[in-house]
């Protein structure tokens, strides 16, 4: 099977349950916003989590740098268990086998999410800090699923996740098999696996 390298991220979003307005746009966590802006963001998080409920939902996602499949699930936390639970769902699910990761340097890609790798023999590459060129693939993606599944199930993430996770999967069912794609000759993700990986004889 081919060698691929996956490119793993969290995105976050939370819900004020005072006007019931979901603001997944917010999809950055605190450590990545500016300086400035962190000081300001955290007290209104902090305000918010005193005064009114508050839910948040986390979505990890992953794609594959060759055939751009692409997969994500949503969590309630972002613990090393949720991005455990999620990599053993992405190699269930991903057509050929994973032997390389690359993903940031959060929380949640440590301890059992490291211990997961290594079990595994799975080769665990992070990106180097400041250095946003290497998230540009993840965050095409990230992008794509806000923009065209995110946005239209803003009202189920918060409350029901199971359904919310149940959409999501056939919503990538689509993406992998019938969506074309520009970059790969405006072939699915599944389809250009089928077509470079599996039928193409691999170089020695």
């Amino acid at each position: 099977m081919a060698e691929l390298l996956f490119i793993l991220k969290k995105r976050e979003g939370y819900q004020q349950a005072k006007n019931y307005l979901y603001q997944p746009e917010q999809v950055i966590s605190l450590k990545e916003i500016p300086s400035k802006e962190r000081r300001s963001e955290e007290r209104i998080i902090n305000q918010n989590s005193r005064e009114i409920f508050c839910i948040k939902r986390y979505i990890i996602t992953a794609i594959d740098l060759k055939s751009e499949f692409g997969f994500a699930y949503g969590y309630k936390n972002h613990s090393s268990k949720s991005a455990a639970d999620f990599f053993s769902k992405l190699q269930q699910a991903a057509p050929f086998r994973i032997k390389r990761i690359q993903t940031d340097n959060g929380s949640e890609f440590d301890h059992l999410f490291r211990d997961y790798a290594k079990e595994h023999n799975i080769i665990h590459f992070h990106n180097y800090p400041k250095c946003p060129r290497m998230n540009a693939y993840i965050e095409r993606f990230n992008r794509t699923i806000q923009e065209e599944f995110i946005n239209y199930h803003k009202e189920t993430l918060p409350y029901d996740l199971d359904d919310f996770n149940r959409k999501l999967i056939e919503w990538l069912l689509w993406y992998n098999t019938e969506r074309p794609h520009w970059t790969l000759g405006q072939t699915p993700p599944i389809q250009y696996v089928i077509n470079t990986l599996i039928l193409t004889p691999q170089k020695s």
